[in-house]
């Protein structure tokens, strides 16, 4: 598998489908893991960041924090609310991202990775630097997220 090269991006699409499942409540003891906490927090971040983290779900809280789970039984133990999601996401003010001890919890489905092909890069950097992972099995899956 070509990984791009010297001076040379391997350039990929990737698409992350979700679908939402409702609004749920928390409470201290959690109903899902803690992934996250960012101040650039959006839904579509928060997919990728489960993703990366094997989740089946996940969920925004309180617009700015990231929850995963496996277990639908355990995030939806407290039971729904129609009124306490009602956060914009710290990342986009057209993204509600939960509330107040309360969850937007999505499902997530098969990522897509789209190759665009390689392009030639140089010391000035055609793209900007998202993260170097000194990774001896990177793969374009694992670059994907």
């Amino acid at each position: 598998e070509t990984c791009g090269g010297a001076w040379a991006n391997l350039l990929a699409v990737h698409d992350m489908p979700y679908a939402s499942v409702g609004c749920f409540l928390d409470n201290a003891q959690r109903t899902m893991s803690f992934i996250a906490e960012d101040n650039t927090m959006t839904n579509s971040k928060c997919a990728l960041l489960a993703t990366s983290q094997n989740y089946l779900f996940f969920a925004t809280q309180y617009g700015n924090s990231c929850w995963g789970s496996n277990d639908a039984k355990a995030f939806k133990a407290l039971g729904t609310s129609t009124a306490t999601c009602n956060m914009k996401c710290a990342g986009s003010a057209t993204e509600t991202c939960g509330g107040p001890w309360s969850n937007s919890v999505f499902a997530l489905g098969n990522p897509q990775v789209q190759m665009l092909g390689c392009f030639a890069d140089s010391a000035t950097r055609t793209m900007s630097a998202v993260v170097e992972i000194p990774d001896l099995g990177m793969t374009n899956s694992k670059c994907a997220y």
